[in-house]
């Protein structure tokens, strides 16, 4: 599970485990802006040591009533993913006030062998992988590939903020 503390005067204390999340490896917070208000996430990414096997990223959001995160939607499995996904690393980037996640899936000799994919979030039509099934009311969906191995980190960075590189003669 991924475990929750917030500082509170001069220690730390419990928030929650989160529900779901046996193999997890990786966390990246975000939150989206809407007229009524701000709504708060914890995206976690989960490896192959998950007991059932399932992997991917499980979405949780902020229910304040609840004062916890309660699970939003799973973004399983790209459709045509080789195998196991191993997330190892998650990163977020803003565009535009929509959230760009990318899991970094490690590709090794123990079993896991998927690439990395980007994410946009969409609050119109989220379709499980391949477009099968109902859609979800909003959520990440697959908007890129990067193909990787031993991967141990990931990060997204805003356009221009690498100098350019020129080559010439």
């Amino acid at each position: 599970a991924a475990t929750i503390y917030r500082w509170k005067a001069s220690a730390f204390e419990l928030v929650q485990a989160t529900e779901g999340d046996a193999g997890a490896s990786s966390l990246a917070y975000f939150q989206i802006t809407r007229d009524d208000g701000v709504e708060h996430y914890l995206a976690v990414g989960n490896s192959h040591s998950q007991p059932t096997g399932a992997n991917g990223i499980n979405v949780h959001r902020w229910d304040p009533a609840l004062a916890r995160f309660s699970p939003h939607h799973t973004v399983p499995p790209h459709a045509h993913s080789p195998g196991m996904e191993c997330t190892v690393a998650l990163s977020l980037l803003d565009v535009r006030g929509a959230p760009f996640l990318v899991a970094g899936n490690a590709r090794d000799a123990s079993g896991c062998d998927a690439p990395s994919y980007v994410y946009a979030w969409d609050d119109a039509h989220v379709r499980a992988p391949g477009g099968a099934g109902a859609p979800r009311a909003k959520g990440f969906e697959v908007v890129d590939q990067i193909d990787t191995y031993y991967g141990a980190d990931v990060m997204l960075l805003p356009a221009g903020t690498l100098p350019s590189i020129h080559s010439g003669a």
